[in-house]
């Protein structure tokens, strides 16, 4: 094929997305002498590329595919030599076996198309199958090929590497954001991230199931793919493992080596009309069930269900190409882009910059689906959040809205996160493996009096970047939840003085736990940045503030974020009075980027509280409470010990543990997150002109009221469009007389569809 040349007047090309799609393009970018940026708010080849079965495969291809797919294949020893990742590149062969009449009959069927263009397909005996791999249980009567050019990728390796080359070599970087919005002002295409908004010649959209919650975000029309969450089994290297040398696709059975030496298999998917919560439980069953059939001994073998997400188009094919009324925006999405990848980079890379178009994507372009592929704005909303409906050319679809009365109501009320569309088959799959430990029953007698050590130590790490390091496991103590630990932290402070500072506007129910406990609550004067130090040096000038209760990190409700520096003088005021603190930190792990706790500036006074409920699921009732020693822990709980709520649900606490282990707590973070994100860029554009405070990572905003209205008429007019809001006065210490503004929450409801609804009534109400 011809190389790509370098033009003297160097492009500046932004790439969303990072998996091995997009870094693929953005590496021959590089090459071709572009300056590239790459967007993606994990690292390289940490979304679905790492979560997926990886075969470069063209066996059973349709006819039309099948020449792309092949040379897509021959190319990935071209850019493993090319890049030296050959480490990451395993030719080891396909098998294909098939007893199923219908499945033994496709794989003659393919075997000789693969033949016609080319390709090799060699059959097979029972017995050459029993030499090949001794693990498969070859049954009769079977038929079997094998297919010498196809393998498999560690796509996350690659991935990673083709980033290190082309920053390394080429004009290209990597960015670690969040992408918004993007869009097209008529001259230039731009990138609207958490930290700004930058310009470029063109804008390659690579970023899988993200697409179209971008593309929706924008204002543009979503494309017909369908994220449906895909079940595969990953089984850590033992002796019986070490002996499978290729990859074996055996019926709807499929298994390979893992990326770290053990077996990966999965199934094929099952049949559509499954509901997204019911596929991955199902398909996860049948790979233990299809898999023990062969595979010998594979039920026994230990293993990890691994959740992924398959981006699939209503036609199951490639979406590559410009859209038609946006050109500088380039598409790029797919299934099986582990196989397209490098090529579809190169090819890609050679349409942008010499605008030459590739035949071998010719039937891939985004004009296929009429002017739904279009940069129009969009109109046809998902009824499922992330999920978007098939619409095909010939498809009817027409939506009515009326914002000034929404179908039911829409509660912005309670400060919750979004939930990943996946959250339940994962709490199912979590559930099921707390139930297969052999201590089961002796971890639901067992008391866990401030948590087990493996509570406190896994708590201990999922806490440690706030910190600045693991906290010692003798000064935690594990609770039901952030407000418990709370309670414990001003009980322990306030035995003798009975007074605590807090900021003037700030979370109320920490005022009942003061209340209930006999505490009075003293309001201090806060700026946009948080409480004033020498208000809260005054506050303390009578010698009976007993602590003071900071929420520095996504305050609620005006979701500031506090400088490091009002950290330090808040911290300094503390030290100076002998004032204890009190850190709610429970938004403080949902913002990707946050100055440090206050906690690690005055650790000897701090008590840091916690828990996933504002950036996981409230529902997860645990939390985590950081005592400055040893002591001070054994000494708040004490009173407690068989008092109020005793020790966290042993269920809860074991799912928590895994989670935090295994990285899922991470990933509904990042998922949450992501989905945050997008919503704060919708209300962005919703509400554009109006005044109010937020961050982009804040799953609520501080709204202000026009001056004509008061908080009860405008709480009162969105109800009635059914809109329902909570007065701010509740969140004022000493409510003034006229309260001007009111927390809107954008993570309570079930989709970014209602949420945009929700502030379209808010916004025609402001208006």
């Amino acid at each position: 094929m011809r190389g790509l040349s370098r033009k003297e007047l160097t492009m500046k090309i932004g790439v969303v997305g990072a998996g091995i799609i997009g870094t693929s393009i953005a590496y021959h970018l590089g090459k071709a002498g572009a300056q590239v940026t790459i967007f993606d708010i994990g690292g390289p080849g940490d979304g679905v590329s790492s979560k997926s079965f990886a075969c470069l495969n063209a066996f059973g291809q349709p006819a039309a595919d099948l020449p792309f797919r092949l040379e897509a294949i021959r190319y990935h020893s071209t850019i493993a030599r090319e890049l030296g990742s050959e480490r990451y590149l395993h030719i080891t062969g396909t098998l294909r076996l098939g007893t199923v009449e219908g499945e033994a009959a496709k794989i003659t069927a393919n075997a000789k198309m693969m033949r016609e263009f080319g390709g090799d397909a060699n059959s097979l005996t029972g017995s050459t199958i029993n030499e090949l791999e001794p693990l498969v249980q070859a049954h009769r009567p079977i038929e079997g090929v094998s297919v010498p050019e196809e393998g498999w990728v560690d796509a996350k390796g690659l991935s990673r590497r083709l980033v290190h080359v082309a920053t390394r070599n080429f004009d290209v970087r990597f960015r670690r954001l969040r992408v918004l919005r993007i869009g097209n002002d008529g001259l230039k295409p731009w990138v609207n991230y958490d930290l700004g908004t930058d310009l470029f010649d063109c804008v390659v959209l690579a970023a899988g199931s993200d697409t179209n919650p971008i593309l929706q975000a924008s204002n543009l029309t979503p494309f017909p793919i369908k994220a449906d969450p895909g079940a595969l089994r990953e089984v850590p290297c033992h002796n019986e493992s070490r002996g499978l040398g290729h990859v074996v696709y055996a019926d709807s059975f499929h298994v390979r080596p893992s990326d770290r030496g053990g077996l990966l298999a999965g199934i094929s998917p099952l049949v559509d009309d499954l509901q997204s919560s019911d596929r991955f439980e199902k398909e996860s069953k049948a790979i233990l069930d299809t898999g023990a059939e062969w595979i010998d001994r594979f039920a026994e073998m230990p293993g990890t269900p691994v959740l992924g997400i398959r981006s699939v188009t209503a036609d199951e094919l490639p979406i590559l190409g410009r859209l038609e009324d946006a050109n500088h925006i380039y598409i790029a999405v797919m299934h099986g882009g582990i196989t397209l990848g490098p090529l579809v980079g190169r090819l890609v890379a050679n349409e942008v910059v010499n605008e030459q178009a590739s035949d071998l994507l010719a039937r891939y372009r985004p004009s296929r689906f009429g002017n739904n592929a279009t940069c129009a704005p969009a109109t046809v909303s998902s009824s499922e959040d992330r999920r978007v409906a098939p619409m095909g050319p010939n498809a009817s679809v027409e939506v009515q809205r009326d914002i000034s009365l929404l179908k039911g109501e829409i509660s912005l009320i309670r400060s919750t996160p979004p939930a990943p569309v996946w959250l339940g088959d994962t709490i199912r799959q979590s559930l099921a493996h707390v139930a297969e430990q052999a201590n089961i029953g002796e971890i639901f007698r067992a008391h866990r009096f401030r948590g087990t050590e493996p509570d406190r130590e896994a708590g201990a790490g999922w806490i440690a970047g706030r910190l600045g390091t693991a906290p010692a496991i003798d000064r935690m103590i594990t609770t039901n939840g952030t407000q418990n630990a709370l309670f414990l932290a001003t009980l322990a402070t306030t035995r003798e003085k009975k007074v605590i500072a807090v900021e003037e506007i700030g979370y109320y129910a920490f005022r009942n736990i003061a209340a209930l406990l006999g505490v009075t609550p003293r309001a201090v004067a806060m700026d946009h940045d948080g409480m004033l130090p020498d208000a809260f040096d005054k506050a303390c000038n009578d010698g009976n503030v007993a602590a003071v209760y900071l929420q520095p990190t996504v305050h609620n409700p005006t979701a500031y974020v506090m400088s490091v520096e009002r950290r330090q003088e808040l911290a300094a005021v503390a030290r100076r009075n002998n004032v204890q603190i009190l850190e709610d930190d429970v938004y403080g792990l949902l913002p990707e980027n946050s100055p440090i706790a206050i906690s690690a500036l005055a650790p000897e006074l701090a008590w840091y509280a916690t828990g996933p409920a504002k950036c996981v699921a409230p529902g997860l009732r645990i939390g985590y409470l950081v005592a400055p020693t040893a002591q001070a822990a054994a000494a708040a709980f004490a009173p407690v010990s068989t008092v109020t709520t005793w020790h966290v649900s042993p269920l809860v606490a074991e799912i928590a543990q895994q989670w935090i282990r295994d990285g899922t707590m991470g990933a509904i973070r990042d998922a949450i997150r992501a989905e945050v994100r997008t919503r704060q860029a919708i209300a962005a554009a919703t509400l554009k002109g109006a005044d109010y405070l937020s961050h982009s990572e804040s799953i609520f905003i501080w709204l202000r009221l026009p001056s004509d209205t008061t908080e009860e008429k405008f709480v009162a007019s969105a109800r009635s469009r059914g809109v329902i809001l909570r007065p701010g006065s509740m969140f004022w210490v000493s409510p003034p007389k006229q309260i001007d503004r009111i927390r809107v929450v954008l993570g309570s409801p079930d989709s970014a569809r209602e949420v945009r609804s929700a502030l379209e009534v808010i916004g025609s109400i402001l208006h």
